[in-house]
């Protein structure tokens, strides 16, 4: 009868923790202090989160409006991050009837901006890249497990191979044509079928993620500042109305 009576105990506790709500996706999943434009909208996603109000208690921080949609599993906070901010971990706190949720939020330290956002005009020759059709610098991220199309060179309509590290071997055959900026089409994951032909990067699975076959954010981001030592600018082409199919939003409208 004890061992009955524990074990009655344990899933007791067990059951709340099984069933407690999870947010699946928020984004962005960071932000920064210090920006000049002071409003921040977050977007957090999991199954019936429009129910839930959110609190924040963090200097310089604060929500202005939140705002639930026709879907129940999506909450959008709007928060006026002022320059008292600073750089620290914070808390997105969200309550409803039942339970209370506590969902960790990052702002960073923002690096210098001087001398790096330069914008581009017509003094500028610009080079309109579309890395997959460019230069394949590491063929093991040709085929990535999971993802529907793998770099087939024997089918034009297909991925080809090019990725971020094609793109750094050749700096010194871009520079030397005299080019001053290189215009990427979105490196976004584009986790399409092969019907779609999304080698283009123009039907994004992801916004927040570099295509695996291209690399990794970090290696975006070591990219960019290669070209920059090399003299170069980079021009990032995002259109956030050109998304795929298979994007976790077009799943639950």
């Amino acid at each position: 009868m004890k061992s009955i009576s524990s074990l009655f105990l344990i899933l007791l506790f067990l059951i709340p923790n099984s069933l407690a709500q999870e947010v699946k996706v928020i984004d962005p999943p960071f932000w920064w202090a210090n920006m000049p434009v002071t409003e921040l909208q977050i977007q957090l996603y999991g199954e019936n989160i429009g129910s839930y109000r959110a609190s924040v208690t963090y200097d310089g921080v604060e929500i202005k409006r939140q705002i639930s949609v026709d879907s129940p599993n999506y909450l959008f906070i709007y928060l006026d991050i002022s320059e008292k901010a600073v750089a620290g971990k914070m808390e997105i706190v969200l309550n409803n009837r039942k339970e209370s949720i506590t969902v960790p939020y990052e702002l960073l330290e923002r690096e210098p901006a001087e001398g790096r956002y330069q914008g581009f005009d017509s003094r500028d020759v610009i080079y309109l890249m579309m890395p997959d059709r460019f230069a394949n610098g590491n063929p093991d991220n040709d085929t990535i497990e999971g993802m529907l199309e793998s770099a087939d060179r024997s089918n034009p309509q297909r991925r080809q191979g090019g990725d971020i590290q094609g793109v750094v071997d050749n700096l010194d055959y871009i520079k030397d044509l005299g080019i001053s900026a290189i215009w990427f089409t979105p490196l976004f994951e584009n986790d399409m079928s092969v019907k779609y032909g999304a080698y283009h990067g123009y039907a994004a699975t992801d916004l927040y993620k570099v295509d695996r076959r291209f690399g990794s954010n970090e290696e975006y981001k070591a990219m960019i500042e290669t070209v920059h030592q090399n003299g170069m600018k980079v021009i990032m082409d995002m259109i956030h109305n050109h998304i795929g199919d298979n994007h976790w939003w077009m799943k639950d409208l």
